[in-house]
């Protein structure tokens, strides 16, 4: 399996390449260089209309060959504001999120042109906050890393306590309590929350049917699913697809 370094690597370089083939327009390129500032700047409104307007001149669903030029440019947008922010907002914990957000484009259809614009604007913002807050605040280092570890493993049925404090070498009732001075949650509800927040991308962007997102997700039911899932989101996974998924 590829770690997350080689995931990235391998989608910047398979970007390079593209993006060597295809005519893109100077003002497009600044549009992609500007928007580590419009992070900084929370400038949702202008982030926006470059996630909106980069590939398509019209309204409407594009076509497949503008959806993939689309798709490319989405990708590339992502790519070029995190290397920008890297030595100074993003953390590898959240690089581990970007590579997901990165497949989830993919998975996206024609139809999710314009819910995926809005989407995605919303979740780099919301990217780099959480780079702020969950990490550039935290004292402890071993904290940091716990945090590290758990958002690039979101996948995994075995991620726990734990699993974490093993891998850092560390106890785990150590890690717990540092973790929740630091976080002000416990190790295991933050896991959740983060298994649950990422799993609310394939329900608005696929078909996956709930039982598949549960399992690729590491929970063992749909029943401990939903219900982890009711418990962080308010909601059911049903309902959250029905009013976020075209």
């Amino acid at each position: 399996m590829e770690s997350a370094e080689q995931l990235y690597l391998r989608h910047l370089d398979e970007n390079i390449h593209i993006m060597n083939s295809l005519d893109i327009d100077r003002n497009q390129t600044e549009d992609f260089q500007s928007v580590y500032r419009l992070l900084m700047n929370r400038d949702r409104d202008t982030l926006f209309r470059i996630f909106r307007f980069t590939g398509t001149k019209h309204e409407g669903i594009p076509s497949d060959e503008e959806w993939g030029r689309i798709q490319f440019s989405w990708k590339s947008i992502i790519i070029s504001a995190s290397l920008q922010a890297s030595i100074q907002r993003f953390t590898p914990m959240t690089m581990a999120q970007i590579f997901s957000l990165l497949f989830t484009i993919d998975d996206m259809a024609p139809a999710h042109f314009e819910t995926g614009a809005h989407f995605l604007t919303d979740k780099m913002l919301a990217l780099y906050a959480s780079g702020i807050k969950e990490f550039d605040h935290i004292s402890n280092p071993h904290v940091g890393k716990a945090i590290q570890l758990i958002n690039s493993k979101l996948k995994s049925s075995r991620l726990s306590l734990k699993v974490v404090a093993d891998k850092l070498e560390i106890s785990s009732p150590y890690l717990s309590a540092i973790f929740h001075e630091e976080m002000d949650e416990s190790i295991t509800a933050y896991i959740h929350r983060k298994k649950i927040e990422a799993s609310t991308e394939h329900l608005m962007f696929t078909n996956y049917s709930i039982q598949r997102i549960a399992e690729e997700y590491g929970y063992s039911s749909v029943t401990s699913y939903g219900r982890k899932f009711k418990e962080i989101m308010d909601t059911t996974p049903l309902k959250y697809r029905k009013n976020h998924a075209i």
